[in-house]
């Protein structure tokens, strides 16, 4: 008799936050999906520090939102504080950013996930990818449950492949604190012919908050009027959790000496690690050897939860020693009696290049293979959680037989992630900056719905409700706005006229007399936005314009760079290795010339003429 197999359409490898938007996504679009985990307790867990958003993160979180993933839900539902980061700027680089109780964010995520349909959670370690003679991904097999079929795979497994956690001389494998590593898989796909690299991320210690001395520290309170981030799921009572404050503090020279007297003992400068570590977000030691010119490094102490005891000291994660991690923080004004209730790590971890990926996060070698986080050499929850929307969803519609979800630079921060990631590459953790959108105007987190919402409808991320809420915000977006055109103030011109001026706001020119006191905030911020930055906005959409007409050229499959004329041999072996989709992509990645395009340009004509003479 035969073994029974159980087969799905989608199995997603690892439930972080990748894992965890994966299969909600997958499940949501009606695939039959499994999400394989080694601690189904502990979905999209806040491995490092216990908040959502910030600069360049907070349009990702929105942006998931507007695609119909959870990640916004989920922080709404969770968080203890609410920011608008570079409020005094302007709309294209404002983001949000919540404090999140980490245990109620986790708790809240696996709910989602156990009561979503078409979903069925596993307990268990994903040992191997199943691949069948004609290069397609057929199967996972697990350590305890056996081999289980899919049409579709998407590999999410966080810091956990060959996880290597470092503090000082004492190395313990395992993905994060108190979790195993995943050895088996990093094997699995080597033997498949993916070729992995190293990479390195870190944490602090976690300081008891009844040990700290807050009358030292620079209180930093939540906003007045704090945002949700979601825009379709609202809280019937917002903001859901009791709101506190964070706190600041700093290192000294002291700190630094203790550091710089220990630096040899750290396994980052002993050469012990050999991955890359986040050039934006590098350990204190790093900090202290690099900025040496500097007398101080901010502090800034996170808690973990309303009812939890510990504080997440932002800004000085390290591998150094035990003893010296007691050292230096309490050398820090305000902790100078921390209790530790564990100590900061480094955890390299194995990952892919992520140039061998499509725009979908498919794998351009094996069809049906999709991978998503850490593991495509990026940093953070929120980049994380982007492309696992996007894997899932793009495993889901090829399970289906669907056209893909394609996500480019000019329609969202996800998009530019994506093409970042899949045109250059990553040999550094990638994290998302507002620098890095050409187009950050039109893609603020303001409008991510409005940008996205008939894309997520198209695709069957988001229903009729979804698509009925964000049309009624269009609809009193132009009402609104044809007012605020139309009606003629005292001093003789538009309400729309005075509000370029950049002193006046809404509410003013309904001070002084404009028919608009029932609109709400997020849909007079959208008229303001629209009418102040008018001229900007008309060139970037100019611009805009001209990306597409190359993104639309694409690059067919049989292309052989080796017989272009006029390429050099390096910028033939770039292409081999990245095998741009599309002439943008192609334009994108470094070491590529205008010359070498039009060769390529001229070379796909000609080829395509002598094709179809060859066809006739």
């Amino acid at each position: 008799m035969c073994d029974f197999v159980e087969r799905f359409d989608v199995v997603v490898i690892g439930a972080g936050h990748a894992g965890a938007e994966a299969a909600y996504a997958a499940s949501r679009l009606g695939c039959k999906t499994a999400l394989v985990t080694f601690d189904a307790g502990k979905i999209a867990a806040m491995s490092c520090n216990p908040s959502i958003g910030g600069l360049g993160k907070g349009q990702l979180v929105k942006e998931v939102d507007a695609l119909g993933g959870i990640m916004g839900i989920v922080a709404d539902r969770s968080a203890i504080q609410y920011r608008i980061l570079n409020a005094s700027k302007g709309p294209a680089v404002r983001a949000t950013r919540a404090q999140c109780d980490k245990y109620v964010y986790s708790r809240e995520a696996g709910e989602i996930l156990a009561n979503a349909r078409n979903l069925k959670i596993i307990a268990d370690e994903a040992c191997s990818i199943s691949i069948n003679p004609c290069d397609r991904v057929d199967g996972v097999v697990l350590a305890d449950a056996g081999r289980i079929e899919a049409r579709a795979v998407v590999v999410a497994a966080g810091t956990f492949l060959r996880g290597l956690m470092h503090t000082g001389k004492n190395k313990t494998i395992g993905g994060r604190h108190g979790d195993r590593a995943s050895n088996i898989l990093s094997q699995s796909l080597e033997s498949c012919g993916f070729e992995l690299f190293r990479l390195k991320t870190g944490t602090p210690a976690r300081i008891l908050k009844r040990s700290i001395d807050f009358s030292k520290l620079q209180e930093q309170r939540g906003d007045n009027e704090p945002r949700p981030f979601s825009f379709y799921v609202k809280s019937p009572v917002f903001p859901a959790l009791r709101q506190i404050s964070c706190h600041i503090t700093y290192t000294n020279p002291q700190v630094h000496e203790i550091i710089n007297k220990n630096i040899n003992r750290s396994p980052l400068f002993a050469g012990e690690i050999k991955g890359v570590g986040p050039r934006y977000c590098p350990s204190i030691e790093d900090k202290v050897k690099r900025f040496f010119n500097r007398n101080q490094h901010q502090v800034f102490l996170e808690p973990e939860g309303l009812d939890g005891d510990e504080y997440y000291p932002n800004g000085i994660s390290t591998s150094l020693p035990s003893d010296v991690q007691e050292e230096f923080i309490r050398a820090i004004a305000g902790l100078e009696n921390a209790v530790f209730t564990r100590f900061g790590y480094a955890v390299e971890y194995d990952c892919i290049d992520p140039r061998i990926l499509r725009s979908t996060l498919e794998s351009k070698d094996v069809a049906g293979l999709f991978f998503a986080g850490q593991i495509n050499g990026t940093s953070g929850y929120e980049e994380a959680a982007a492309q696992g929307l996007v894997a899932g969803a793009n495993a889901a519609l090829l399970a289906q037989n669907k056209d893909s979800l394609i996500i480019s630079r000019e329609m969202a921060y996800i998009g530019v992630m994506i093409d970042d990631l899949t045109t250059r590459g990553a040999d550094e953790p990638y994290r998302m900056f507002t620098s890095r959108a050409e187009h950050r105007l039109s893609l603020r987190e303001d409008n991510a719905d409005i940008r996205l919402f008939e894309l997520a409808a198209g695709a069957g991320l988001i229903g009729q409700k979804e698509v009925d809420i964000t049309s009624e915000k269009l609809n009193s977006i132009k009402k609104y706005k044809n007012i605020a055109e139309n009606h003629r103030m005292k001093q003789g011109v538009s309400a729309a006229e005075l509000l370029k001026r950049p002193e006046i706001n809404w509410r003013t020119l309904c001070e002084l007399g404009l028919p608009g006191l029932d609109a709400r905030r997020e849909v007079y911020e959208q008229i303001e936005t629209q009418i102040k930055y008018e001229g900007y906005i008309k060139r970037d959409l100019e611009l805009l314009d001209g990306v597409k007409r190359q993104e639309r050229m694409k690059i067919p499959a049989w292309v052989e760079y080796d017989k272009v004329p006029g390429l050099s041999n390096e910028i033939k072996n770039r292409l081999k290795a990245t095998r741009p989709e599309t002439l943008g992509q192609m334009n994108r990645m470094p070491g590529i010339t205008p010359a070498a395009v039009a060769n390529l340009v001229i070379f796909i004509k000609i080829s395509e003429e002598r094709r179809k003479r060859d066809r006739q």
